[in-house]
């Protein structure tokens, strides 16, 4: 099996070594996560620190079945170092261990550990970490392949047939490799989306009526980049003959949101400079599990293209919202790390057709401020530039250019 090499979230590792701050691996289930902790490891190998100076425990290995408890944990690194080294712990599936985080931040106060952490993500949400963790930590949020790393590691000229590949498979690692081996992926993927709903979703929430989840699920994935309320989706469920209530639907979004399975989208006033509480627009971790919720591929072209750009601003932008300007939408807007840097994007598959165009462009002729503002299509040879607004290939977008 071939590696996937991901630098990207290396280069975010590296980035803290040494730093005050214990790093936090997350993502959802089988994105890679073991891989990246293997990659830092490997990196700290080959720049000149010694092995005995690096602890690395998968802590859901019978192996390591005597460090379960907290302070036996503690005391098997704590026992091995030495004050005036520095050192280096890897510690995966954390969360089997009672009291974790209290381990965690032992090692950080001591001073000369670096500590990095991963697990399931029903116990190691982005939400309960600054309470565990009180505050002194980064979150590294793992994704599947980019088209970028997709692109990499199959190492072809043929760049439309690639993407049109990409855009109806998973890319999630494995799977990437399992095809690159002529071998389906299919099984797989039912096991990966079977394993984050009842692992991370339904067991951690207690949920009873699991069809209903799974139901809720398959709309989300079918109405990708759609402006949704809670009362819209009660309404199209009950109208199917699901008795479902609006606080269930917004627990179980809850749920799927905490395992990383699905993202929403908060909309933005774009006149007015507020987050609107209403109609969020949703997107799936991967579209090969969106496939198997809708048994769709080619027909969804441009809600697949609007959930490829979605993850990756996710990647290249700290804040990724929706907007709206008098009534039109702008499919995205992004802030950077500081809030300084503002972006907006429109997506779609063609600018050829005028009325398209019109509408792609008329709400980012409305506003007003100099941001810069871009229209994502895969056109081949797009105008460069209309009012000001880039109009870029999709592609070359995707793979940096």
């Amino acid at each position: 099996m071939k590696l996937i090499e991901r630098p990207k979230y290396l280069k975010e590792l590296i980035q803290y070594k040494d730093q005050p701050v214990i790093k936090v691996i997350t993502g959802a289930r089988r994105v890679g996560k073991s891989t990246i902790r293997g990659m830092y490891f490997n990196y700290l190998l080959n720049n000149d620190v010694q092995e005995s100076n690096i602890f690395r425990f998968n802590l859901d290995d019978i192996e390591n079945s005597n460090l379960l408890e907290a302070k036996s944990l503690y005391d098997s690194i704590v026992e091995k170092i030495d004050t005036f080294q520095k050192y280096y712990v890897i510690l995966d599936e954390i969360q089997v261990v009672q009291d974790w985080q209290k381990v965690v931040n032992s090692l950080l106060l001591k001073g000369n550990i670096d500590v990095t952490i991963s697990g399931s993500n029903a116990y190691l949400l982005s939400g309960e970490l600054g309470t565990f963790l009180t505050g002194r930590y980064v979150s590294i949020k793992v994704l599947p392949l980019s088209f970028l790393e997709y692109s990499n590691f199959f190492d072809t000229q043929n760049e439309d047939r690639l993407f049109a590949e990409y855009q109806n498979n998973s890319a999630l690692p494995q799977a990437v490799n399992f095809r690159a081996q002529n071998i389906s992926d299919r099984v797989y993927l039912e096991d990966v989306l079977n394993n984050i709903l009842f692992k991370d979703v339904v067991e951690r929430y207690s949920i009873r009526d699991i069809s209903k989840l799974q139901r809720l699920l398959a709309f989300i994935a079918e109405s990708i980049g759609s402006q949704l309320s809670i009362n819209n989706i009660s309404n199209v469920l009950k109208n199917e003959g699901l008795d479902i209530s609006q606080n269930t639907i917004a627990d179980y979004l809850s749920a799927l949101k905490n395992s990383f399975l699905i993202y929403a989208l908060k909309r933005f006033n774009i006149s007015g400079k507020n987050v609107l509480r209403t109609n969020e627009k949703h997107y799936i971790v991967d579209l090969g599990i969106k496939m198997l919720l809708t048994n769709k591929a080619s027909q969804d072209v441009g809600k697949n293209l609007e959930n490829t750009v979605f993850l990756e601003l996710l990647r290249r932008y700290s804040n990724v919202m929706t907007g709206e300007i008098d009534g039109n939408e702008v499919d995205f807007i992004v802030e950077d790390g500081d809030k300084t840097k503002i972006e907006y994007f429109q997506v779609t598959e063609t600018m050829r057709d005028e009325k398209t165009r019109e509408r792609e462009l008329k709400s980012l002729q409305l506003i007003k401020d100099s941001y810069p503002k871009t229209v994502l299509s895969m056109d081949l040879d797009p105008v460069q530039n209309i009012d000001g607004i880039r109009i870029v290939n999709l592609v070359d977008w995707l793979l940096g250019r």
